[in-house]
């Protein structure tokens, strides 16, 4: 079956965000992580009902910008995040 989009499109907060660049999923695929390499921070986000809801604050990471991307990874169920 064809990839169907659910929500609206997900933009970073300013240029050069790379906002993306590393995405994790938990199993049933309603919650995920998004890495944000040029604003140095992860977002969570979960699909309810066809809308895409952000998770809890924008997680910012002291001092990541050192010329790395940053790996945001989910756990199974969605409910524990390793950056």
């Amino acid at each position: 079956a064809p990839w169907k989009q659910i929500g609206d499109d997900i933009t970073g907060d300013a240029s050069g965000d790379y906002l993306g660049q590393s995405v994790s999923t938990s199993v049933n695929g309603k919650r995920f992580a998004v890495g944000v390499w040029g604003g140095n921070a992860v977002k969570v986000y979960e699909e309810s009902g066809g809308v895409l809801f952000q998770i809890g604050s924008t997680i910012q990471i002291d001092n990541a910008f050192d010329g790395e991307h940053i790996s945001a990874s989910l756990n199974a169920t969605g409910t524990t995040v390793a950056i």
